[in-house]
């Protein structure tokens, strides 16, 4: 008889165990008592994981959202906001991925807070899990080559041309009256367009350099793709780290050129080419790169100390102080101090400026475009931050143009 009922205890755990598919029992032996674990924990928590940050859209994981029956139902909520609901199925199609444009009641906006909660519901039971997520400060949307943009007037588009190449460019969601729709309510208003902001030509420098401007065009949202910080960040290192693997480089003061055969370029020529691939100018001068509007600072270990023909002279706070790589994110400006030039088109070189600049990769590298190593010997190459400043020069000042 106690034969006959630890056979049907093995029954049922087994049976909960295909139905539900959470709780595998180790060591393949079951008992009354697993039976009754089986039973309690037939429908798992969710376990969450935030997905890639955007400035008007939030994403979460479900990372066992394979563990889930088809006919399992998915309730997800944001900020206490009833969202969506869903099957099992759907979510394990989706990869367990869970993305939102609104919380329900309102658009997604930037540098915004959300709490997402996700609830399973299948056989009776239900099981929950909620996350902290957090939006980017800025949005970004990359559009092809050949993508109809508009003006827009009135709350209507008109367009105005096409574009000439593959882009990337800070934008939003907006109104029919250009004006962005995050944080407004979805019963109120609708996205009609993305405005885009592109960086144009405006001409050259004394040094014939060329230099841009800012213009903000629209186009429909169909034609356009949010991409994640960290995708902008990585379009931006990318470029930087080709650079260096081109065979023919030089390094020049100005004039500078990136393509499939050659490189022409110096330090500061780098950072702005890497940075108009995301859509972002900063001028080709290292001093104004580390101050550029719109970055935020996260180390600076320099104070102003004067002026010496036209270049801004500084000193280390702390001669033993090092930047914490951990607090580095790919895509940010390093700045070093050394003798700089004071940009005339006959430069006078002075001391203690912000003389170089280059591009975090992340893990510890960077890449740069540098004069320390000759002229034509391999000028742009990743290096090891620490090692080169063990070497050669410490990094001073670091700025994030992207977050």
């Amino acid at each position: 008889m106690e034969m006959k009922k630890r056979a049907a205890a093995f029954a049922a755990a087994a049976m909960i165990a295909v139905s539900g598919a959470y709780a595998p029992i180790s060591g393949g032996v079951f008992t009354a008592e697993t039976a009754i674990v089986a039973s309690a924990a037939s429908v798992a928590s969710p376990q969450l994981k935030e997905g890639a940050q955007c400035g008007d859209k939030v994403i979460v994981f479900v990372s066992n959202a394979s563990a889930y029956a088809d006919k399992a139902k998915i309730t997800v909520y944001v900020s206490g906001n009833k969202v969506k609901t869903i099957k099992g199925s759907t979510l394990k199609n989706a990869g367990g991925k869970l993305s939102f444009t609104d919380n329900g009641k309102k658009y997604i906006k930037p540098n915004t807070k959300y709490t997402v909660t996700v609830e399973v519901s299948y056989g009776g039971e239900v099981r929950s899990n909620s996350i902290a997520v957090k939006t980017s400060a800025q949005a970004y949307y990359a559009v092809k080559k050949g993508t109809a943009y508009y003006t827009l007037s009135g709350g209507k588009m008109k367009k105005a041309g096409t574009m000439d190449k593959n882009m990337i460019g800070m934008g939003y969601a907006a109104d029919s009256k250009g004006a962005l729709v995050g944080g407004k309510s979805v019963s109120s208003v609708k996205p009609v367009c993305v405005k885009l902001r592109m960086p144009v030509k405006a001409g050259k420098n004394v040094n014939n350099e060329q230099i841009y401007k800012y213009k903000y065009v629209y186009v429909k949202p169909s034609s356009a793709t949010r991409k994640s910080i960290e995708n902008v960040r990585n379009t931006v290192v990318n470029f930087g780290v080709k650079m260096s693997r081109t065979a023919d480089q030089k390094y020049v003061s100005c004039g500078e050129i990136a393509n499939s055969s050659k490189t022409r370029s110096d330090c500061s020529g780098l950072t702005k080419m890497s940075y108009l691939q995301a859509g972002i100018y900063i001028d080709h001068v290292c001093e104004n790169q580390a101050h550029w509007e719109g970055s935020k600072v996260i180390f600076n270990n320099i104070k102003k100390t004067g002026v010496k023909q036209k270049v801004v002279q500084y000193k280390m706070k702390n001669s033993s102080t090092r930047v914490d790589l951990k607090k580095l994110q790919k895509g940010d400006l390093l700045f070093f101090l050394c003798n700089t030039n004071n940009q005339d088109p006959n430069p006078v070189y002075v001391p203690d400026g912000i003389g170089h600049t280059a591009l975090y990769i992340g893990n510890g590298k960077f890449v740069h475009f540098t004069s320390s190593y000759g002229l034509t010997n391999r000028p742009c190459r990743v290096e090891d931050l620490r090692n080169y400043e063990r070497t050669q020069l410490p990094v001073v000042r670091v700025v994030r143009l992207i977050y």
